[in-house]
């Protein structure tokens, strides 16, 4: 076994729940899992609707790339011109 799957093999039996774990914890672990990603999708659409300029632009360049910025589409991270 090399020295990465030991470390591999070690971090996984810290962090898996043993047999007396409660079910909240267990909830909460499998919650993060399988659904904390659709939290990102949602913070990009509140800074769109409730953000300043600043704020839109951001969320612009995090929802687009920078490859599609580069296409002519002004959303900077630092700064936000509409056209």
């Amino acid at each position: 076994m090399t020295t990465l799957d030991t470390w591999d093999r070690t971090l996984f039996l810290k962090i898996s729940a043993g047999p007396g774990a409660p079910e909240a914890l267990l909830n909460t672990a499998i919650f993060i899992a399988t659904d904390a990603i659709y939290v990102i999708p949602l913070m990009l659409v509140a800074m769109w609707v409730w953000g300043d300029e600043k704020k839109r632009g951001l969320a612009l360049f995090a929802a687009t790339g920078p490859e599609r910025c580069d296409a002519g589409l002004s959303c900077s991270p630092i700064s936000f011109a509409s056209r």
